[in-house]
């Protein structure tokens, strides 16, 4: 494979999609102990530039990275040209190799400001501050758009054109509207017009959760690459999982005990990065828990257990008792 970001190579076309609240930098560290070299890029969860502009402490702790976390992309998303320029310096100098422009974020918090999903009802407005970063920094700029605000407003291509004009190294794309959130089903075909559109790499993103989506949505389509976001919670080995469909291997899941170890993992780097906050250790880690176990008639006694575990201590005990168990061997992807 031969995958490139502007001048930034990339190891496998397999990327870890943004997800606020979700990939942090132990959050993404998990991922690559799971996964290795089957990771192509890092992305972190998206930051505000007006916060990075009135200097918050947070959203300045947002864009912390392992020395070995490479390639790096800080996303931010925002609408003021000159807070995304300064934002970008700021990422740059914290040591990213990439820096996305968010289009896509149907939140309404973020699209009341103008920023994310409202931008592609301004792909104008998009192609200016791409072309005011391409200047003012000495990395790619990207973009990850939605396909439109609404049905009747798919902006996806004009914006996606007038983004690689200005000088985008790459876009994505997740093929659902701002209005329709993430309901319904991820519109891979307009992931296949944009590819065939632009010369640049094109990213889809959306619903590939398996080796069955991978092969029936992302091989179809022409992208040059895939985010996961969602099945990377659920499965955090997806990654080496869809690395070893596309070379014809197979998949070997891991069993339901192995991922659970992953459970330690992760509380240790949450104590680390958060160390006043045990509420947050708790809460993140149910998350992961929630996400493994949902939709699983097996493990259905144990989720609940898990879930109504009232401190992190009460949980990672029941995880012991897991590793006593006979192993749990979850479906592999298809």
């Amino acid at each position: 494979m031969d995958l490139h970001i502007g001048q930034v190579p990339l190891r496998s076309h397999l990327v870890l999609a943004p997800m606020s609240g979700v990939t942090d930098r132990i959050f993404r560290r998990l991922i690559r102990h799971c996964n290795g070299a089957d990771v192509g890029l890092y992305v972190t969860e998206f930051i505000s530039v007006e916060c990075l502009w009135r200097g918050n402490k947070r959203s300045l702790f947002m864009m912390r990275k392992d020395p070995e976390e490479s390639p790096f992309c800080v996303q931010l998303y925002g609408r003021d040209v000159e807070q995304m320029v300064a934002a970008g310096r700021l990422a740059v100098e914290r040591g990213a190799q990439i820096v996305d422009i968010n289009c896509g974020c149907p939140a309404p918090k973020v699209v009341r400001r103008g920023g994310g999903a409202a931008l592609m009802k301004d792909p104008q407005h998009i192609a200016r501050i791409v072309e005011a970063m391409v200047e003012a920094l000495p990395v790619p700029i990207t973009v990850k758009l939605r396909s439109g605000w609404d049905d009747e407003q798919l902006t996806f291509l004009e914006a996606g054109r007038l983004a690689q004009e200005a000088g985008a190294a790459a876009v994505a794309l997740h093929p659902r509207t701002r209005k329709s959130l993430y309901k319904g089903v991820a519109r891979w075909g307009l992931i296949a017009q944009l590819a065939a559109a632009l010369r640049v790499p094109v990213f889809g993103s959306g619903d590939v959760v398996d080796g069955e989506t991978y092969r029936r949505l992302f091989q179809a389509s022409g992208a040059a690459g895939v985010m996961l976001g969602r099945g990377a919670i659920e499965n955090p080995f997806l990654f080496r999982e869809l690395a070893r469909v596309e070379r014809g291997e197979p998949a070997n899941a891991p069993s339901l005990q192995e991922r659970f170890q992953l459970l330690r993992v992760y509380y240790e780097g949450l104590r680390e990065d958060y160390p006043e906050r045990p509420n947050l250790h708790l809460g993140r880690v149910k998350n992961l828990v929630n996400r493994m176990t949902r939709g699983r008639p097996q493990v259905l006694g144990l989720r609940q257990r898990l879930l109504r575990s009232q401190t992190i201590e009460d949980l990672l005990d029941l995880v012991a008792e897991m590793d006593q168990a006979a192993p749990v061997h979850l479906e592999a992807t298809a």
